[in-house]
């Protein structure tokens, strides 16, 4: 019972709640690899690593978890600014991923792999298209999963300077957000329309996203 109140409140973005769980519960009553990802996501940066690659060492760990876990890694080396190791963790995560046959599992390690190479890589040597990630996305018909891709996409054409398009991908994840709440994904969402709004000098409107992203972060406890 406590995996699956653990695993919802993941799934709802409520880190910080899930993470008190995971300070009262003994270990062998939840899921290691989910503990090891509540952890890294409320900032225990260290001690999720360590849990990470215990799990890693082990020969009972399933796909599932070592993607987790490789997640965990990259994300913590990423963090702390050793990008190189931590897309190659991120990588390695999104392989095992794929051979865990798990749709959700392949792409939500796709879109974090994505995410991070955007910020670091050219274009042509990415790991992924675009375009193959979203089909499988849409093939998968999970909110949140689809949430997280406009986030991405809204980001994406910022960059690019086309703003009425990003703010269009916001808009679409905001409405997928309504009915399947997601605190992690609403606060990025909110701050990613900020920017957007920042970027048109639309700066009341900004600030107004800005309050709202910074209440849900503190509700998701990243």
């Amino acid at each position: 019972m406590l995996s699956s109140d653990l695993s919802l409140l993941v799934s709802q973005g409520r880190y910080a709640e899930a993470r008190r769980i995971v300070e009262h519960t003994p270990a062998r009553l939840v899921d290691q690899a989910l503990t090891a990802s509540v952890l890294e996501r409320t900032g225990a940066h260290k001690e999720s690593r360590e849990l990470a690659l215990t799990l890693l060492r082990s020969r009972t760990t399933t796909y599932a978890q070592r993607c987790v876990c490789q997640t965990v890694i990259g994300l913590v080396c990423c963090y702390e600014a050793n990008v190189e190791t931590g897309l190659e963790h991120l990588r390695e995560a999104a392989r095992t991923a794929k051979q865990s046959r798990d749709l959700l599992l392949d792409c939500w390690a796709r879109l974090r792999l994505f995410t991070h190479e955007c910020d670091y890589v050219a274009p042509e040597t990415l790991s992924t298209s675009i375009s193959e990630l979203r089909a499988d996305v849409i093939r998968s018909g999970d909110a949140h999963l689809l949430a997280g891709l406009h986030v991405l996409l809204a980001r994406i054409e910022a960059k690019r300077g086309l703003l009425q398009s990003a703010e269009k991908h916001c808009m679409t994840a905001f409405a997928l957000l309504t009915p399947f709440p997601n605190r992690s994904l609403e606060a990025q969402c909110e701050n990613t329309v900020c920017v957007i709004l920042a970027l048109q000098s639309r700066f009341k409107e900004a600030a107004r996203h800005a309050v709202k992203g910074k209440q849900l972060a503190e509700e998701s406890g990243v």
